[in-house]
């Protein structure tokens, strides 16, 4: 098949020979047989030419204004993508899609307008198809954004940039332009010429139609004639201008794929001139694979089938060269739509591509950089769970090395009770969901675990998907926030431990109260009984009685942190006999309790409340050991260590001490649990069984009484406690001395003040008896009115410390204000250095501790009336 360009000139050719023989047929009947009608038909010739004329304007003026609109709504598409890109403002993307309607719509109608045009059809294809790559180019900037790579969206403007394709439209659009007006001057001539000549015509009489019918039939041909070489002309210049385009490989095809045009841009990108490859088959341009595969031919059928085709594949140069072609394909047909051939815009994009790629590839370095320098550990993961790559953070959390965390499943790194959980986790982001970041415990390396908050994302990355993790160690702030939330629980342990202090201490003070009735009370009726009586011997069990009692109260006042040491020198092994019975009764049936004492134990210097404290806890931590019973052995000796000898972080002086040593069969330690035994509020019980503060409170009573103390133990063999306390040499043991049976009375005057009736009544018949006359009261207030009411001497004051109304104390510094030299003595149940660190009492007055009897009261009462005198 020949050149379609030349085929459709042959046609026009053709066409206008066969006009000129009709039309001289024509006028030769009309000369003949309407010669009396020449006026008439020469007006009407003159008004068909004037409206074809006008026709022609019209058609001209609408061919120049499309190309302009579709320009002009370019442009605004192109600046809307660029905003939108910028700024991803959703309003920006609507304008865009119509702007992109009316593009395509004016590209429509130019369409139509040039399709009847045969001058200026191909001006309108190679338009059309610079117009179509330009919306196509915009319209994958945009879908580019929309995805979310706006890195390449950016890439793709930057290219739209550098590219000409817009300058190519204008230098079309301006030489079509520059043609129509040329032949719309040329029109607008021959309207006038032949509106004159018409005009003429008329007033010429019918003698000239045969000379009228000769001029307009030379017109005419010399009309055509001009028309035909501006034609020529303009196609002429149209090919120049696609030749003379040097960035695009312009190639017009046969309908078999032969070569009949080339322009210059086809042999400055593909290097064959015009004679070398016009006439030869356009596969010749491909790479022997896609030639062979077909590839050339599957693209023209393509584009005769859909109207044209885009493809982006490597093409061959003269020289053997390969580089990357964007190709356009756009199939040409007659009107009656007959395949004249094809025409092939061909673009070389290989450094564009070489761009983007060295692009992506300092991105992707710059990522790498980011992610290995990050203070969180960067993992990414497949589908399927296996860890594709880790950054130095990722090795330091793990304690392992990266190459034997890569390939692994990220599941062999969590604890085995958390799988499910990382497995639910990593679920709900594949299905598309958002969860928030989740914690974790990771094993590391060396076997240990660390916690780590994850946050995971599910990405693209080089067209596969994976997962991204980022995880932070809050080891150490999980740690920190456990240690608040223990002493927040010691803490709470403490309020509680000294709410129930101050309760035992209140019950303490009320017991002494009623123990001093008892107490008072038996020894009223002991001085009535003779000492043959067999009643007396029960009035002594009532004492015994009310001396277990007031040492309860001393233990009650311990445990409420109100005790105040008081040092005696005492033997071991006697108050482990008083103690056998009770401690039996602690351990159990189940338990075999063994003691080991040295006879000849030497004293020691201690509280013996105290000492009674330390045995209970010991045995008390011993059964607890042994659930399942066992033996338990407390031993005591002398211990005299000549040189000094360390014991943990301790060292023990040289000296003489006395060992108390208590040992279990039980469950045993390990090393960590020693190590923190005698911490407050360690225990290794379960919550609700231990308070942590026996073993705690063993060590501060040691230490107080100049002791030392450690422990051995192993795990299943059972635990020694060890405590050496400093003997006392013989010339410091205290002398007890005989009690003096005789107490002396007196006459003086005394105010008692009491609140509780009952003791009350047992204080004044004992001072009564003994010569004293006394004033009872039974608060701080009847007390005061009694002491100003009685006119004659009060020699002294009796009080006790704690009562509603007015304390003693108080009381006090009042009978002071009116009796400057009056003695007071104050009883109470609470040991003198409580009373004063309180404020109750100085420490320098006279007090008498509840349960007193009426020895020790008389007695008091007669020191502190005779020290007047000293």
């Amino acid at each position: 098949m020949g050149n379609p360009i030349e085929k459709r000139r042959a046609e026009k050719d053709a066409s206008k020979k066969k006009c000129h023989e009709n039309r001289g047929t024509y006028l030769s009947l009309a000369l003949v047989f309407l010669a009396l009608v020449g006026t008439g038909i020469s007006s009407y010739l003159g008004f068909q030419t004037f409206t074809d004329s006008s026709r022609w304007i019209i058609h001209f003026d609408q061919v120049q204004q499309a190309p302009l609109r579709m320009i002009a709504s370019l442009q605004d598409m192109q600046n809307t993508q660029n905003r939108y890109v910028k700024t991803g403002d959703n309003k920006d993307l609507q304008t865009y899609e119509r702007l992109k309607i009316f593009a395509q719509k004016h590209l429509a109608e130019f369409h139509l307008l040039t399709a009847d045009q045969f001058d200026q059809q191909i001006g309108s294809i190679h338009l059309e198809n610079l117009v179509s790559a330009q919306i196509a180019s915009m319209d994958k900037t945009m879908a580019d954004f929309k995805k979310g790579n706006r890195q390449k969206a950016i890439q793709n403007i930057r290219l739209q940039a550098k590219d000409r394709s817009m300058e190519h439209v204008l230098e079309i659009e301006d030489k079509l332009g520059d043609d129509m007006m040329i032949g719309r001057r040329k029109l607008d001539e021959d309207k006038l010429g032949d509106a004159g000549l018409s005009l003429s015509l008329c007033f010429i009489s019918a003698l000239f139609l045969f000379l009228a019918a000769i001029y307009f039939i030379l017109n005419d041909l010399r009309n055509r004639q001009s028309s035909q070489k501006e034609l020529v002309k303009r196609e002429e210049t149209f090919r120049r201008s696609i030749s003379s385009i040097k960035d695009y490989a312009i190639v017009t095809l046969s309908d078999k794929g032969t070569i009949q045009s080339w322009n210059e841009g086809a042999e400055k990108i593909k290097g064959y001139s015009p004679e070398e490859i016009i006439g030869k088959n356009f596969s010749i341009l491909y790479t022997d694979i896609d030639a062979k595969d077909g590839h050339p031919e599957t693209l023209l059928k393509k584009a005769a089938r859909q109207g044209h085709v885009e493809d982006e594949s490597w093409r061959v140069r003269k020289d053997g060269s390969r580089f990357l072609a964007d190709v356009v394909i756009t199939a040409l047909k007659s009107e009656t739509g007959e395949p004249l051939g094809y025409i092939e815009v061909t673009r070389d994009v290989t450094q564009i591509k070489n761009d983007q790629k060295n692009m992506l590839r300092r991105n992707e370095n710059q990522l790498r950089a980011l992610m290995e320098n990050a203070n969180d550990a960067i993992f990414t993961m497949d589908t399927n769970g296996l860890i594709l790559s880790s950054n130095l953070q990722g090795e330091k959390l793990l304690k392992t090395p990266r190459e034997e965390i890569v390939g692994r499943n990220y599941l062999e790194f969590s604890l085995p009770a958390q799988r499910g959980r990382a497995e639910t986790y990593m679920g709900k982001i594949n299905r598309g969901e958002k969860p928030a970041p989740e914690e974790f415990d990771l094993i590391m390396g060396n076997g240990e675990t660390c916690s780590v908050e994850f946050s995971v994302v599910l990405m693209q990355l080089e067209k596969e998907m994976v997962f991204l993790a980022i995880g932070r160690d809050i080891t150490e702030r999980k740690t920190v926030q456990e240690k608040l939330r223990k002493s927040e629980e010691q803490l709470r342990e403490s309020q509680k431990l000294e709410a129930i202090g101050q309760l035992s201490a209140g019950i303490a003070h009320d017991f002494n109260n009623i123990l001093n009735v008892v107490s008072g009370n038996s020894e009223l009726l002991l001085s009535e009984i003779d000492e043959k009586d067999p009643t007396r011997d029960e009035v002594l069990e009532i004492q015994k009685a009310v001396l277990r009692g007031a040492q309860l109260t001393q233990q009650l006042l311990m445990f409420g942190r109100r005790d105040v040491s008081q040092l005696i020198v005492l033997n071991l092994n006697a108050v482990l006999s008083d103690m056998l019975k009770m401690l039996n009764r602690v351990i159990g049936e189940d338990m075999e309790m063994i003691v080991n004492s040295d006879k000849d134990l030497k004293p020691i210097q201690a509280d013996t409340v105290h000492i009674q404290q330390i045995l209970m806890n010991l045995l008390s931590n011993a059964r607890d050991a042994m659930p399942q019973g066992g033996k338990i052995l407390i031993e005591t000796r002398n211990m005299f260590i000549e040189e000094d000898m360390a014991k943990g972080k301790e060292i023990i002086p040289k000296g003489s001490y006395v060992l108390l040593s208590v040992s279990d069969t039980g469950t045993g330690m390990d090393e960590d649990v020693q190590l923190r035994i005698f911490e407050p509020f360690f225990t290794t019980k379960a919550t609700g069984k231990g308070t942590g503060l026996g073993l705690a409170t063993v060590y501060g009573i040691v230490k107080k009484s100049n002791g030392y103390i450690w422990v051995y133990s192993e795990k299943g063999e059972g635990t020694s406690f060890n405590i050496l306390l400093p003997a006392v040499e013989a010339a410091e043991t205290s002398v007890v001395k005989a009690k003096n049976t005789t107490v002396v009375g007196g006459s003086e005057t005394l105010l008692l003040v009491e609140d509780e009736e009952g003791l009350r009544s047992v204080m004044v018949p004992t001072l009564e008896k003994s010569g004293y006359i006394v004033i009872p009261a039974r608060d701080g207030q009847d007390g005061l009115e009694k002491a100003g009411q009685y006119l004659k001497k009060i020699d002294l004051v009796v009080t006790d410390t704690v009562m509603p109304k007015m304390s003693g104390k108080a009381l006090a510094d009042k009978i002071h204000e009116m009796r400057p030299d009056l003695k007071v003595i104050f009883t109470s149940g609470y040991p003198r250095q409580v009373l004063s660190n309180q404020g109750i009492v100085d420490s320098d007055l006279h007090l008498v501790h509840k349960p007193f009897s009426s020895e020790a009261l008389l007695t008091k009462v007669r020191e502190v009336l005779d020290s007047r005198f000293n």
